[in-house]
Formats: structure tokens, sequence, C-alpha cells
């Protein structure tokens, strides 16, 4: 969170209250639906597997594995990061 833009920060919140109630929504659907014994644990996580492989979900999925990757290595190699880094800003990659 940006604590020096306020209007920033406050649409960061924002967005991360969206996300927070999404996640508290779909938590309550899930446990509705296993309560009333409508599925299992297991075809729920059959079900999220299958939807992640859908083309409108997979470059998501995708690109947040590979995002993820990318700074577990960074963090693991903090010097290749600089170098990276360094080497993208004087390619005009970033500013």
């Amino acid at each position: 969170m940006n604590s020096y833009d306020l209007d920033q920060s406050k649409q960061e919140l924002i967005q991360m209250e969206a996300i927070f109630n999404t996640q508290v929504d779909t938590q309550v659907i899930l446990q509705l639906l296993m309560d009333k014994g409508i599925c299992t644990r297991e075809e729920i996580q059959q079900h999220r597997s299958r939807v992640k492989l859908m083309p409108k979900f997979k470059a998501t999925d995708d690109y947040l594995k590979q995002t993820l990757d990318s700074v577990g290595y960074y963090k693991k190699n903090p010097e290749q990061h600089l170098k990276d880094i360094f080497k993208a800003k004087m390619e005009g990659k970033i500013k």
C-alpha cells in the first residue's frame, strides 16, 4: 500500500476489501453446499482443477504460477534480481 498517495491507497484498500468479500462469499457458498450434502470437498477440488484448465481461467492461473515462481527465484537470488532490474532499466523496459 502506498502511504504517500492517499487516493491510490484508498483504491488499493477498496480492491482488497472487494477481494476479501468475494473470498468470504465463496467460502459461505461452499460451506453451505457441503453442509447440505450437495457436494463433498473432493468434488469441489475436482471442479476447481477442471475450471482452472478452462481457457477463460487458464491464462490467469498460468500467469500467477509463473509470477510466484519468479518471486521465489529472486528471493533466493537477490543479486540476480538486481542485475535483471538494471538490465531492464537500461533497455527501457521499466522506468
